[in-house]
C-alpha cells in the first residue's frame, strides 16, 4: 500500500502492517456495510478524498471533502477527534486506500474505507444540491455468505468453475485477470451479485483498471448490473444481445456505465 514503506496484511476486512501486526491501520468494508452505518444516526464524519470539481459534480450526502493530496503528517483541522468513527471514499477506492493509511499514521483509531463513488448504489448529492438516487440493492437476497454458492474447480484446472444459485447451476470461467459468468442476466439481486463477486476474488482477483489495485467484489458488481441493464434494454434482435447475457469482468470496464460500455462496443 502506497506510503507505508511496508507490506500490509488483511484479515477479516482489518488491515494491518505486517511488520506489526498489533498496530491497526485502517479497516475495509462494503459499501453496504457503509450506508447501514450511514443510516444507523451514529455520529460519523463521511470523508471524501477526491478533488474539488469531482465533489462537485456528485457526492454522497453530508460528506465533508479533505483531497488526498492534503493528507500529509498533520491531522487535518476538520477532523479534530481521532476517536471520531470516519468513512472514507474517493472514486474508485486507490486514493480512499492511500488517505485512510495516512490518517491511520496520525493516530486516527477509528478509521474505515469503503471504496469508490463509481461503485455506490445509493443516492448521491449534486452540485444543485438535489439527490439523484441510483439502483437499490434488490430485495429478498437469497445468500447469506459465499459458502452457500458451492463454488468449485470443475475439473481441477483452475479455469471452469461451478457455482449454485436459486436451484440452477451456473458455470464461470478464468483466465487471467478476467472472470467471464455465463447466463449472469438471470441473476439480478445485487447483495447476492456481491457475495458472488467476492467468491470468485477470493480465489482469484481481478486488477482495477490502473493495473496496480484490485477491484473490489461491490466493483465487480457494478460491472455486473450494467450488463444485466443492457440485456434487459437490448432488443431481442440486436447484435449485442447475446453477448450481455454473459458478464465479462475484467480491468478495462471497471467503473463503466451502460451508457460507456455501448460507446466501446460501437467503437470496436
Amino acid at each position: 500500500m502506497a506510503g507505508t514503506g511496508c507490506s500490509v496484511n488483511v484479515s477479516d476486512g482489518v488491515v494491518t502492517i505486517a511488520d506489526n501486526p498489533s498496530v491497526k491501520a485502517f479497516t475495509q468494508i462494503s459499501q453496504t456495510e457503509a450506508k447501514t452505518i450511514m443510516d444507523s444516526g451514529e455520529d460519523i464524519v463521511i470523508l471524501d478524498v477526491r478533488r474539488q470539481e469531482e465533489y462537485d459534480e456528485g457526492h454522497i450526502p453530508n460528506a465533508i471533502l479533505i483531497p488526498n493530496e492534503v493528507i500529509h503528517k498533520s491531522p487535518p483541522e476538520e477532523l479534530p477527534d481521532k476517536g471520531q468513527k470516519i468513512l472514507v471514499y474517493c472514486r474508485s477506492g486507490n486514493r480512499s486506500k492511500q488517505a485512510a493509511q495516512k490518517l491511520a499514521n496520525m493516530g486516527y483509531t477509528n478509521v474505515y474505507e469503503f471504496g469508490g463513488i463509481n461503485t455506490w448504489q445509493y443516492d448521491i448529492v449534486t452540485e444543485s444540491g438535489t439527490e439523484q438516487p441510483t439502483t437499490e440493492p434488490s430485495p429478498n437476497a437469497l445468500l447469506t455468505s459465499t459458502a452457500d454458492i458451492g463454488l468449485y474447480d470443475m475439473d481441477g484446472g483452475d479455469y471452469h468453475y461451478i457455482f449454485t444459485y436459486g436451484g440452477e447451476e451456473f458455470n464461470a470461467y478464468y483466465i487471467p485477470d478476467n472472470w467471464c459468468i455465463l447466463d449472469s442476466y438471470k441473476i439480478s439481486n445485487k447483495t447476492d451479485i456481491e457475495i458472488i463477486c467476492q467468491a470468485l476474488a477470493d480465489i482469484h482477483p481481478i486488477h482495477s483498471a490502473d493495473m496496480t489495485d484490485w477491484r473490489t467484489p461491490q466493483d465487480m458488481a457494478y460491472e455486473w448490473v450494467q450488463h444485466n441493464i443492457a440485456y434487459s434494454l437490448l432488443p431481442d434482435d440486436s447484435q449485442w444481445k447475446d453477448s450481455a447475457k454473459d458478464v465479462d469482468i475484467d480491468p478495462p470496464d471497471q467503473g463503466k456505465s451502460v451508457y460507456q460500455l455501448f460507446k466501446d462496443r460501437i467503437k470496436e
